[in-house]
């Protein structure tokens, strides 16, 4: 993949049939080399604080994504998110196609 600079969509994949959310990004991708894994930046667009918390919650519940490009290409990549939540820096993924996630709901008083 070479130099990319514009709009993305990310998308956040319980299984093989349930993509449970998809969300607007901006992205700027450079080529992978050797000696660097992360391959850009990126910030999500949200409106809303609760938007923002969800998108957080779905990073640290498992922060692997498939990036969309407007070419049609599909890259399953790995978010890390900045302290202000909506930028994030993207590493490929290169594990295995299924991975196992945990999670504990605690529903609020």
């Amino acid at each position: 993949m070479g130099h990319f600079l514009g709009p993305a969509r990310l998308e956040w994949w319980a299984n093989d049939s349930t993509c449970l959310a998809a969300y607007d990004v901006t992205v700027a991708l450079e080529p992978a080399t050797a000696e660097r894994t992360t391959i850009g930046t990126g910030r999500v667009h949200l409106d809303t604080e609760a938007d923002v918390e969800a998108f957080a919650w779905l990073c640290d519940l498992d922060p692997l994504f498939l990036l969309c490009l407007p070419d049609e290409q599909e890259i399953t990549v790995v978010l890390e998110l900045a302290s202000d939540q909506q930028n994030f820096s993207i590493s490929y993924y290169n594990g295995p196609p299924e991975r196992e996630i945990t999670a504990t709901f605690t529903p609020k008083p």
